[in-house]
């Protein structure tokens, strides 16, 4: 595997496409969610957008998310710490 390239050493074009990249990403509408029903807000990265296997972003290369980055809430009691750990794994393993 080759050295990873650092964000310092992009170009100023590389680095506005890279940001022009990101935000297109498809985003869901941020709701308020009822402490009753979740601890997060949603409105991240639309589940449907996200190949559950590897969290890749379809339509993205080499392009995986997890955790907060994605449009999921759950109920208070740790679920959300789980849903960030499991698809950190599932994101880091390739």
């Amino acid at each position: 595997m080759g050295r990873a390239l650092m964000l310092k050493d992009l170009s100023k074009a590389a680095r506005r496409a890279l940001v022009d990249l990101a935000t297109a990403l498809p985003l869901g509408d941020p709701q308020p969610v009822p402490l009753a029903r979740g601890e997060v807000a949603a409105g991240g990265v639309d589940l449907p957008t996200v190949d559950p296997h590897s969290m890749a972003v379809r339509g993205w290369d080499n392009l995986r998310i997890c955790g907060e980055l994605l449009n999921l809430d759950g109920p208070v009691g740790g679920y959300n710490l789980q849903a960030a750990f499991s698809t950190g794994y599932a994101a880091g393993s390739l």
